[in-house]
């Protein structure tokens, strides 16, 4: 506890240096949420039974590095309604059971 007050005291002190007009109090905390999928791959598809509806996660704390990529494939598929074979790794498909 006392390295999360440190932490947060040194926060609050480079916001009064550098942003003097910012009330540095904290409003709220959240905590950091590592999300992952089983296969450690993207999701990056259209909501099973909803077609206006597209899904993007599972980033794992590194998908910012992939943001433009992933953008594209969602433009592609909001905008075009096309996935590409490609795409198909990031689809919700490859957690059915197959029968």
């Amino acid at each position: 506890m006392e390295d999360k007050r440190r932490n947060l005291s040194e926060i609050q002190s480079v916001i009064k240096q550098y942003l003097p007009g910012l009330n540095p109090e904290v409003v709220r905390e959240e905590p950091c949420l590592y999300t992952n999928t089983p296969d450690s791959h993207f999701i990056i598809d259209q909501l099973p039974g909803y077609q206006n509806a597209v899904v993007a996660g599972g980033f794992s704390g590194h998908g910012f590095k992939f943001a433009p990529v992933v953008g594209n494939m969602i433009r592609q598929i909001v905008l075009d309604g096309t996935v590409s074979d490609s795409q198909k790794l990031f689809s919700f498909s490859r957690f059915q059971k197959e029968e």
